[in-house]
């Protein structure tokens, strides 16, 4: 699979060295070509469901490399309706 790294530094708080994350994926977990701001990942099957998404890379680069991933913050607005204003059974 191809990941743009563009895309995958944004889910770091530091810069990332590219061809050193290549050379370490490599290593330790998936054959790895880094080309042009891409990084062409041979995910196996059995890694697939973890790793074959960009954050669930982006984990796998996190936990390889020691570089913290950002902590996403999400807010929640609750509302105050009840399901019956929403739908209606007879």
């Amino acid at each position: 699979m191809r990941f743009r790294t563009k895309d995958l530094q944004e889910f770091f708080k530091n810069k990332i060295n590219w061809v050193k994350v290549a050379r370490e994926l490599t290593e330790k977990a998936f054959e790895t070509i880094y080309e042009d701001g891409y990084l062409e990942v041979d995910i196996l099957p059995n890694r697939f469901s973890d790793a074959g998404n960009i954050y669930g890379l982006a984990k796998e680069i996190s936990l390889i490399t020691g570089n913290k991933i950002k902590e996403e913050k999400f807010k929640i607005k609750e509302i105050n309706k009840k399901f019956s204003d929403f739908i209606k059974i007879s």
